[in-house]
């Protein structure tokens, strides 16, 4: 398959609609909490209602930030298959990033953007995985998309010359390992592992890999593991069931070249080794989506 990276900016209407249909589709477990639509009795109503808003909230972030919305986009599919929206913040380390996901990012809306912050800060990440017959999905799967997204975001971390760089995650399988094995502390959780030695959440298992992957590839020495779950936020998003309103600061910043251990080690207990990379993105201006009305009919089958 031939998968590029983009950002969001370069689709056109009916493409940016199936990014945002994607971000429902995948995150419908917390929207659906977060807008309150469980008492909405149609499924195509409540639909609707989360695709306006989330449609009003990637707009937004488009408009604050474009070159952080990054796309994988599927020139066989004719459609994108993955994407990731990142927002600048000023935080000199982890410890200084705000304790909820809607604090961070306003909500979702980035108005919270900082042109001159020192922090990217990858805020969601959605992938193309249903809708699909089984062996296109396998064959997508085997693209890596969410390792292409994040990449794109490293090397728009690199470009602008950023000594940080954060995923602002969740761990999204602990309400169902709990609800299988019994309680458990997130801590211990973090470290729960597969036979083949991947971490039980996939969402922390997917940054551990990438983490892990810049770190063979510029030879440095520390534990991946530990950068994959820096921080543990208890109610950074306590709508989240999934999560049981769990965030996780997955730190990829010591994979940077603008990364200073010392400027770290004077404001934290972290102290990491710098290193070296020259990964690049080009970008093109917004050229704009229109506005949905009251009476947008919401997602339309693709």
């Amino acid at each position: 398959m031939n998968v590029e990276i983009t950002t969001l900016d370069k689709l056109d209407n009916r493409d940016f609609r199936r990014v945002v249909k994607l971000d429902c589709r995948n995150w419908w477990n917390v929207l659906s909490s977060e807008y309150n639509v469980g008492n909405i009795s149609n499924f195509h109503e409540r639909m609707k209602t989360v695709f306006y808003e989330e449609y009003k909230r990637v707009y937004s972030r488009l408009l604050e930030f474009p070159e952080g919305e990054v796309v994988a986009y599927c020139h066989d599919l004719k459609r994108p298959v993955g994407a990731i929206s990142g927002i600048r913040i000023n935080a000199p380390t982890i410890d200084d990033v705000p304790n909820t996901w809607h604090a961070m990012s306003d909500n979702g809306y980035f108005t919270t953007h900082d042109p001159k912050g020192n922090m990217l800060c990858c805020a969601s990440i959605i992938v193309l995985n249903t809708g699909l017959p089984s062996e296109r999905l396998s064959e997508l799967k085997k693209q890596h998309i969410s390792s292409m997204l994040l990449g794109g975001e490293h090397a728009l971390a690199e470009k602008l010359g950023l000594p940080n760089l954060i995923g602002y995650s969740r761990p999204m399988n602990y309400a169902e390992y709990v609800a299988k094995h019994g309680a458990i502390d997130i801590e211990k959780y973090l470290e729960v592992r597969n036979d083949k030695g991947r971490l039980y959440d996939k969402s922390i298992g997917m940054h551990e890999r990438e983490i892990n992957r810049l770190v063979r590839e510029r030879n440095l020495v520390f534990d991946a593991k530990l950068l994959a779950r820096a921080r543990i936020i208890p109610g950074g998003r306590p709508l989240d069931p999934q999560s049981l309103g769990y965030n996780i600061i997955s730190d990829y910043s010591p994979t940077l070249k603008a990364y200073n251990p010392q400027e770290d080690a004077a404001h934290s207990n972290l102290i990491y080794t710098p290193v070296k990379a020259n990964s690049q993105i080009i970008y093109t201006p917004f050229c704009g989506h229109p506005f949905p009305t009251n009476t947008d009919s919401g997602p339309t089958r693709t």
